[in-house]
């Protein structure tokens, strides 16, 4: 057989056969076929050990001819499949050949594909060290860096939603027992999982929208077995919910560090998501960045009680009165977060009440993104309620529920509202800014006065300038 697959050329067979008749003089066989055969022998043995996913034999290459021509293999199959197999791993091997940049690019793609959010925060961290080691110029670095840092971004939020959501269902529960929380699918674990979705709904947004709801319970399955979430279905995530209190109690056990990300990104939940949208912008579609933003704000000016502060406000109040209610809107503290401590770009990232339905863009959140891959999802052995066919009507009639919601809203006076309030948030901003201006100014006044040169004389009468 070796006879006939030397004589033929048939590198396929002399590769099978070694690792089948020859396996303890593997070593001396593959060394006796790549002097006689070359890079082509190479190349079969490479296919070889991915066909049969042996990694490690792969890339414990020993002879440095097997290093260039496993770089070039590497580099034909991810050029071939960028998120493939090959490619995710391929960086190892980019490191051992001092190829950082490389690496570093395979590391940020790997990151951005995995489905699972440690495997992710891992590769891209990595990816931030080849980086550096890769000595990229100072503009392609600060471009890469920020892209990298958008993408980690997103796993701590997800981290904190995970533990936010433990901290809930823990504090509610009347026994101390550990909570399931990674990897498992079993009674318990579905049922703290339920208890995570309801505790952070009310009654109300749990009848009115049904559909939604199954959608918002799907995702809090996935952070709690910490899959990975889109940027739409993150936006899902922190906008959907209705009823997510402060946790300092739940959050005792916790570094006061953890506690204070947790809760801030509570508090700061809807601007957040609009941060978290306009970083992800450059990879997004227009159709998809513009229903995502629309949700955002949508969902924003039906957090607040619009016909309660219409009816406080009636008639000729003053302006004190009118300012200091409407302070105490969210819509307040959403614009604030956004201009003031974000600083997103106005009107780029701001929608008013009257652009934000959803009626326009039902066929692509519901036909095209929830309806078909929830289906999916959730029936794939999951053991989880799939969607049945009144999905595409029921997430219709949800979105449609939102829609009157914010009618009423619009004809309580949340138009005149919003400009109100938009109004007052962006004097306050300008006027910190002044502040700060006009602050920094007088320091540079000072700094520069206490730099005056200033003549000394030394022990021996020499004369020096001192600043």
């Amino acid at each position: 057989a070796f006879r006939l697959a030397e004589e033929y050329h048939d590198l396929a067979s002399l590769v099978t056969l070694v690792f089948t008749t020859e396996r303890s003089n593997a070593a001396i066989y593959l060394r006796k076929y790549v002097e006689r055969f070359g890079r082509d022998f190479a190349d079969t043995l490479f296919a070889y050990y991915e066909k049969r996913q042996a990694w490690a034999s792969l890339l414990n290459a020993q002879d440095s001819s097997f290093d260039v021509w496993l770089k070039e293999y590497v580099e034909k199959r991810t050029e071939r499949d960028p998120h493939g197999l090959v490619a995710q791993i391929g960086w190892i091997h980019d490191v051992k050949m001092n190829d950082f940049s490389a690496a570093a690019t395979k590391l940020a793609r790997a990151g951005r594909d995995s489905a699972e959010v440690d495997q992710a925060r891992t590769m891209l961290s990595l990816s931030k060290l080849a980086f550096v080691a890769a000595e990229c110029q100072d503009g392609a670095r600060n471009e890469v860096h920020a892209r990298l840092e958008d993408a980690l971004e997103m796993c701590e939020v997800q981290e904190n939603l995970s533990q936010y959501l433990m901290a809930i269902v823990r504090s509610n529960r009347s026994h101390a027992a550990e909570i399931s929380w990674r990897r498992r699918d079993d009674v318990s674990d579905k049922k703290a999982v339920l208890d995570a979705a309801m505790l952070t709904t009310t009654p109300e947004i749990r009848h009115e929208r049904p559909a939604l709801y199954i959608v918002y319970n799907e995702l809090v399955r996935c952070i709690w077995n910490g899959r990975m979430l889109s940027v739409e279905d993150l936006v899902d995530a922190l906008t959907f919910p209705d009823n997510m209190p402060a946790t300092d109690s739940a959050l005792a056990s916790c570094s006061s560090d953890d506690a204070e990300q947790c809760n801030a990104l509570i508090r700061e939940r809807y601007s957040l998501a609009i941060d978290i949208l306009s970083r992800a912008s450059i990879s997004l579609s227009e159709q998809t960045r513009e229903a995502a933003l629309k949700t955002i704000w949508r969902r924003v000016f039906l957090k607040d009680d619009w016909s309660g502060i219409r009816k406080r406000l009636g008639g000729n109040v003053p302006d004190s009165e009118l300012r200091a209610e409407l302070a105490r809107t969210h819509l307040h503290t959403v614009l604030e977060s956004c201009l003031a401590t974000r600083e997103l770009s106005h009107p780029d990232w701001y929608l008013l009440p009257a652009d934000v339905f959803a009626a326009a863009d039902l066929d692509y959140l519901v036909s095209a993104r929830l309806a078909p891959r929830f289906a999916s999802e959730l029936d794939a052995g999951s053991g989880w309620q799939p969607l049945t066919s009144t999905t595409v009507p029921a997430l219709n009639k949800d979105y449609g529920e939102e829609d009157s919601r914010l009618r009423a809203a619009i004809k309580c006076g949340l138009d005149s509202y919003y400009a109100e309030v938009l109004r007052t948030v962006t004097d306050q901003v300008n006027q910190c800014r002044l502040s700060a201006d006009a602050d920094a100014s007088d320091m540079d006044a000072a700094s520069s006065a206490s730099t005056e040169a200033l003549d000394v004389e030394d022990e021996d009468g020499a004369e020096y300038t001192a600043k």
